[in-house]
């Protein structure tokens, strides 16, 4: 079974680069267009239009797609930007006997997934995962399909 957040995160990409295009767009109109701005208002505008282009590429580049797998033997994670080509290297796999607790956080401005795995040496590590845009069913369709059948 494989869950994925792919659509909605190339989604909010191309809203992101729409979003920035006019704003560039918006940007050099006033810099052609100079003489229509009020004299005062032309380096705050130009010095908004900046930062304001700056939080959308950074809002770009900082997007990622989680992508939980699990095989029935494995299970890996895989987190990845949207314009990543080729082969996508797992951040963590484990065979799914070992995966103890699969949770998620909550809060206002972070979304964690925390993964608890036993290791042979009855070693217990977490690992944290920040998460975006992962639907709730999705999240229990993965962790309804880890827990072992009675």
């Amino acid at each position: 079974m494989i869950v994925t957040n792919a659509k909605t995160i190339e989604s909010k990409m191309k809203m992101l680069i729409i979003l920035f295009i006019i704003n560039c767009l918006l940007t050099c109109c006033g810099v052609l267009m100079k003489s229509t701005i009020i004299g005062g208002l032309r380096w705050p505008l130009l010095f908004f239009s900046s930062v304001i282009s700056f939080l959308f590429l950074q809002g770009i580049l900082n997007l990622k797609i989680l992508q939980l797998e699990n095989t029935g033997a494995i299970f890996s994670v895989k987190r990845y930007h949207p314009l990543k080509k080729g082969v996508v290297f797992p951040v963590a796999e484990f065979p799914v006997y070992s995966v103890r607790l699969l949770e998620r956080q909550k809060s206002i401005l972070e979304d964690n997934i925390i993964i608890t795995v036993i290791t042979d040496n009855n070693v217990k590590k977490q690992l944290k995962i920040p998460v975006r845009c992962l639907h709730d069913d999705d999240f229990k369709k993965i962790k309804i399909s880890i827990e072992p059948n009675p």
